[in-house]
């Protein structure tokens, strides 16, 4: 705190013709040594808030920088991991693309083949199996309700037919003078009984 002149200090300066004598200057004097010491204080007191407050806004000033400096550096910690997540993602739908293809390709070729095989087994069954064996069971030729193939000729079935025939035309026994017989073949035995078993009938002319 300052202090105000003493009396002994400001004696030299008083002038008597103003009347000054009694003390009107001095004390005025005092006075404003009195209000620049308020001032000063006041100032003081000011300074020192405006001080503090540039303290903390200082400090607060440079924790903001260094935590935004924090948050950038964590920032582009992310953003390079997500870019290598990204370059590995690509990496990984790149060779699922080509493992793919590769198995449409096998997929093309393996259908072209078995198509192939296919109608290369239909080809031969309907060619070869299919007209020596005989078809399936409850099968048959509309509209009459025939067996499939009653009506298909073959040499075994030709053969067949013939010797029916052989076997079942009519023979002419000589010695009893009866008429042709139905189903005698060449190993038809003559009726020992002729007259017996014939009698009454005409011989023919």
């Amino acid at each position: 705190m300052v202090l105000p002149p003493s009396e002994e200090a400001v004696a030299p300066f008083v002038i008597h013709d103003l009347g000054i004598e009694k003390g009107e200057h001095l004390k005025r004097i005092c006075q404003a040594w009195k209000k620049a010491d308020a001032v000063v204080q006041r100032l003081k007191e000011q300074g020192g808030k405006y001080l503090k407050i540039a303290g903390h806004a200082e400090k607060f000033a440079s924790q903001h920088k260094y935590t935004i400096h924090l948050r950038s550096k964590s920032m582009e910690s992310k953003v390079e991991a997500l870019e290598q997540q990204n370059q590995d993602l690509r990496g990984e739908v790149g060779q699922l693309r080509e493992q793919m293809a590769q198995m449409f390709q096998i997929l093309t070729q393996t259908n072209a083949a078995v198509t192939a095989l296919a109608n290369q087994s239909a080809v031969g069954y309907a060619q070869v199996n299919y007209a020596s064996r005989p078809p399936p069971r409850n099968v048959r030729d509309p509209p009459y309700g025939m067996l499939h193939g009653w009506n298909t000729k073959s040499p075994a079935n030709e053969e067949q037919e013939q010797q029916n025939a052989v076997n079942n035309r009519p023979v002419f026994n000589a010695s009893s003078g009866a008429g042709p017989t139905e189903g005698a073949g060449p190993n038809t035995k003559e009726d020992p009984e002729p007259n017996t078993r014939h009698r009454g009938m005409l011989p023919p002319l």
